[in-house]
């Protein structure tokens, strides 16, 4: 790793424990809804699970491999999140559930999507180049105007429900 990845990977924890401890002030032992972004990142950091919560815009690349390196956290669960404009190229999101997600303009090109569930998933100008379907679940989903060259989709499951690909 060069030092430049060394800062950059730094620079990144040090605002995923900023995160983490704003988050534990506002859920300790309480249900409350996240009020912001922030927080639903902060949420989404410490447990890897952010159903029905709104990550719009938010690059979120330094969230996931933190996830990743978490060994307590077997899977990353997004179902019914506002994905939209987020950045999450080149990251690992083998077996993530993105059932329902709003994806319109998110980034997910060189993303490991194995067995990733993307049912119900929709958006408009989602970009899957070099992406890897395999094993996938994307049963229906609705993509328009989106791309997918050279996305490895093996064993992908369209199913005999309808996918619609415009473009």
């Amino acid at each position: 790793m060069n030092s430049t990845n060394k800062n950059f990977f730094s620079i990144g924890i040090i605002l995923v424990a900023i995160f983490m401890r704003s988050m534990d002030a506002v859920t300790s032992g309480e249900n409350k809804p996240l009020r912001d972004k922030q927080e639903a990142l902060a949420w989404f950091v410490k447990t890897g699970e952010c159903k029905k919560c709104d990550l719009s815009g938010l690059d979120l690349r330094q969230a996931i491999q933190a996830i990743r390196a978490n060994a307590n956290i077997a899977q990353i669960n997004l179902k019914n999140a506002n994905l939209c404009s987020t950045d999450m190229r080149d990251t690992d999101l083998s077996k993530a559930n993105l059932s329902k997600t709003q994806l319109s303009g998110a980034r997910l090109d060189g993303t490991k999507l194995q067995d990733a569930k993307l049912d119900g998933a929709w958006g408009e100008r989602v970009n899957f180049d070099g992406a890897n379907l395999s094993g996938a679940s994307l049963q229906p989903v609705w993509l328009r105007n989106s791309s997918m060259v050279g996305a490895q989709c093996i064993g992908t499951k369209f199913g005999k429900k309808r996918i619609t690909v415009k473009g």
